[in-house]
């Protein structure tokens, strides 16, 4: 299932500790899903941690995941923050 993930500016993302996404610092504005990268949802818990790298302006990030069979975004998904 792959985490579709946009920054404005630069990005990484890891899930579950292995890099999953990596935008160099670019000056752009937030594009979602422009980083797509297929990863293993495990039973239970997974972490996604996200470092943005911000230039001039405004902040912004966007992640989902999308079902791989429908294309669509998964609405199933329980999330918290820490």
């Amino acid at each position: 299932m792959p985490p579709a993930v946009g920054s404005d500016d630069g990005n990484k993302s890891y899930f579950n500790g292995r890099l999953c996404t990596a935008v160099n610092p670019v000056s752009r504005g937030l594009v979602p899903d422009s980083e797509q990268q297929q990863v293993t949802l495990k039973k239970g818990s997974n972490t996604l941690l996200l470092k943005i790298c911000q230039g001039q302006g405004r902040l912004g990030h966007a992640v989902r995941f999308i079902d791989p069979a429908s294309g669509k975004p998964v609405t199933d998904l329980t999330i918290t923050l820490e």
